[in-house]
């Protein structure tokens, strides 16, 4: 590690497809990775506990998403603050801006990590967890609430390498952290049997080394980081607070919203069951290859349009967000074709359960109507976390999650049609996202909108 590393990347100029290709990779591999561990979490899982644990497994981790989701906001945030700046050449506020960041998840995450711990029984009572998976789900929150600060400081690490326009660091650690987890998922789930607790100490032992080695890593680097990691910088600056508040509590306020209506969806479901609950746990996993695939250039977009906006160049914003639908609508394609045609083999990946196999076509025949959706909300949703409209973000969320949980209600209750209908209402949910933010992003003025670190605005011509 004698060679310094280049960790700052400048994307307002070149070939937009290309360097949005290059970028994405490392975005798309991580994700990857992350469903690969959390696919063969629940296969192991499955194979050696069975239902229950699925559903237990399933639950406990919309838990611990609903807390991480509150940092995740500001970490996201700091991103966006940090592609601007680096877009309009202002690398001397960048370490401000760090020191502040790291500060604010730090004292965040040990906040949220004693609220969950708080906190489980009653969340896990108010999702109707079923009673032979309820041990199990209170189990898995309790070892992953208790670990929650390092995978809070890890995402801020990540997020802060993102949008200075480096995707390759952060996949290097998430894949350390991936490897062990898979390797020490099998040893304490399988081998030794500790049934669920085994793959959450799994989850959070692997979070751990890869954030020490993130730290390592950067501390090497500290003049292209701009950021020295000693205890002095470590401070809260009042200016780069209000602006992380001002895009941070929308940004979590839209992702806690989106949280709480799948948990409420899975609540619904939960009281079908646990073959639905297993079955819902199952296939929302399975959805999420697709999802995360496209998620990955979703976040390789989003400091791309940042970094353009922050220079003021309007036509690449929009080129990025064109070329990010074309991106998107591929992977899309691929895996509804995989998903139609080999979806029952996918599940008996998991389980053995002819009942959770004979459910899965159901739920992949009512989600799927969700995937057009998905596509355009990856080039909607990039723009808009670029161009920092952070509340737009958040108002669009409260309408998906307020549709979700009203599709769900209406087609599984109302309808009578039970867990298809759920699922259904689950998926189409998208379009109270889609819609309005397609529709702001081709017919509003938003070219005259200011950015952070540009306040002239930008130049509409560039």
């Amino acid at each position: 590690m004698s060679a310094k590393a280049k960790l700052i990347h400048d994307y307002t100029q070149g070939s937009i497809p290309k360097q949005l290709a290059r970028f994405m990779l490392p975005f798309m591999a991580s994700n990857a990775l992350q469903v690969v561990y959390s696919l063969v979490d629940m296969v192991i899982v499955g194979r050696y506990v069975g239902s229950a644990g699925l559903s237990a497994v399933s639950q406990g981790s919309m838990i611990i998403i609903f807390f991480t989701m509150f940092c995740l906001g500001f970490s996201n945030s700091g991103q966006i603050m940090i592609a601007q700046f680096v877009g309009a050449g202002r690398k001397d506020r960048l370490s401000p801006l760090i020191g502040t960041l790291f500060s604010v998840m730090g004292i965040g995450g040990a906040a949220l990590t004693v609220a969950c711990l708080l906190l489980r029984g009653t969340l896990l009572r108010l999702m109707s967890v079923p009673p032979e998976a309820w041990d199990m789900a209170n189990t898995y929150v309790t070892i992953c609430g208790g670990g929650m600060l390092f995978t809070v400081c890890f995402n801020a690490v990540s997020a802060i390498l993102r949008g200075m326009g480096d995707s390759r660091h952060p996949f290097i650690f998430l894949a350390v952290s991936s490897v062990l987890n898979l390797v020490l998922d099998y040893l304490l789930t399988g081998v030794l049997g500790l049934g669920v607790a085994g793959a959450a100490f799994a989850t959070i032992f692997s979070q751990a080394v890869s954030f020490v080695a993130a730290v390592v890593f950067l501390r090497h680097n500290e003049e292209e980081f701009h950021f020295d990691f000693r205890l002095r910088s470590f401070r809260i600056h009042t200016e780069m607070l209000g602006n992380m508040v001002k895009l941070g509590i929308p940004l979590a306020l839209q992702m806690v919203a989106i949280n709480i209506s799948m948990m409420i969806c899975h609540t619904f479901i939960n009281r079908l069951g646990v073959v639905a609950s297993a079955t819902f746990g199952v296939g929302v996993k399975v959805d999420d290859i697709g999802n995360k695939l496209t998620l990955g250039i979703q976040y390789a977009a989003a400091p791309m349009l940042a970094q353009n906006f922050g220079a003021g160049k309007i036509r690449r914003v929009r080129g990025v967000v064109y070329w990010t639908w074309v991106m998107a609508g591929a992977v899309y394609l691929l895996f509804t074709a995989v998903y139609l045609f080999f979806g029952r083999v996918i599940f008996s990946l998991f389980t053995d359960d002819t009942a959770v196999l004979d459910l899965s076509p159901v739920f992949i025949h009512a989600i799927v109507w969700s995937f057009p959706g998905m596509v355009v909300m990856r080039g909607t949703n990039s723009f808009l976390q670029g161009t920092g409209s952070a509340r737009l973000l958040m108002a669009f969320a409260f309408i998906d999650a307020g549709a979700r949980v009203l599709f769900s209600w209406l087609f599984g209750i109302v309808a009578g049609a039970g867990f298809p209908g759920f699922v259904l209402g689950f998926g189409i949910a998208i379009y109270g996202i889609v819609i309005p933010g397609t529709c702001y992003f081709l017919f509003a003025k938003w070219e005259k909108k200011k950015s952070m670190a540009h306040p002239a605005g930008a130049d509409a011509n560039s």
